[in-house]
């Protein structure tokens, strides 16, 4: 995940709409089908401060934006969106001086991801190519409900021009009224103070998905919450404090 802070955002006290404008940069970056990327160290930003950002995964092609807002005491609160998820989030900082090169916060965060779902009927799909058709699933697209309790930790130098960066979290979601149990973790380095350069890679791995495997009509298994699930490098853009 690379980050970029272009305008120093961080300081200004602006109405929100007039920065929120700053966010609608459109830039050609990646996505993973869950919000799983963490973005942002373990500080809090300050009462009225507004930071966004948008960004992409790899593998998955699928841009993404988000947005935190300071309420002060130590708190904010965020919005992150995908074409298929989106996220709403609290965070509270556990160190009140945020000049310490060492940062921990908390919080949580509820949202949903749309995974596709096999309704177990089949169709036949041509073949543009050759003018031939296979029978196919018949698949459709659903909301699953994610809920995370995330942990931040952050290390800055003097400048706080280099930020390592982590987050770790179990999550919860729900289908077909079996829950699901996860692990969510990211790692990454940050460069620069107005203009910030960050890399991030991201886990979001499943711990009980046998409950939810489906067996096709030709004998092969799905993990239908599996999308849910991924891993990848996260690029992005900050317009903001990181």
């Amino acid at each position: 995940m690379f980050i970029l802070d272009t305008c120093n955002l961080c300081s200004l006290k602006d109405p929100i709409m007039k920065r929120l404008l700053y966010f609608i940069i459109p830039l050609l970056l990646l996505s993973s089908c869950y919000p799983s990327y963490s973005i942002q160290s373990a500080k809090v930003l300050e009462k009225g401060t507004v930071s966004g950002h948008v960004g992409a995964f790899a593998p998955i092609i699928n841009p993404s934006f988000g947005v935190r807002y300071g309420l002060g005491n130590q708190n904010e609160i965020s919005f992150k969106s995908s074409i298929i998820s989106n996220e709403i989030g609290f965070k509270r900082a556990f160190i009140e001086d945020n000049t310490k090169s060492f940062q921990i916060a908390s919080g949580f965060t509820v949202g949903s991801g749309f995974v596709s779902i096999p309704t177990g009927e089949y169709e036949y799909e041509e073949t543009v190519m050759w003018g031939d058709s296979s029978l196919v699933p018949v698949r459709e697209s659903k909301g699953i409900p994610l809920i995370t309790i995330p942990l931040y930790v952050s290390l800055h130098n003097a400048a706080d021009n280099v930020k390592l960066y982590g987050r770790v979290a179990p999550t919860w979601s729900q289908y077909q009224q079996k829950p699901s149990f996860g692990f969510m973790s990211n790692l990454g380095i940050a460069f620069g103070r107005k203009t910030i350069f960050c890399i991030e890679a991201f886990l979001h791995a499943p711990l009980n998905d046998k409950e939810n495997v489906h067996e096709d009509l030709f004998g092969y298994k799905e993990v239908e919450s599996l999308s849910l699930y991924n891993l990848g490098i996260m690029l992005g853009v900050v317009l903001g404090e990181f």
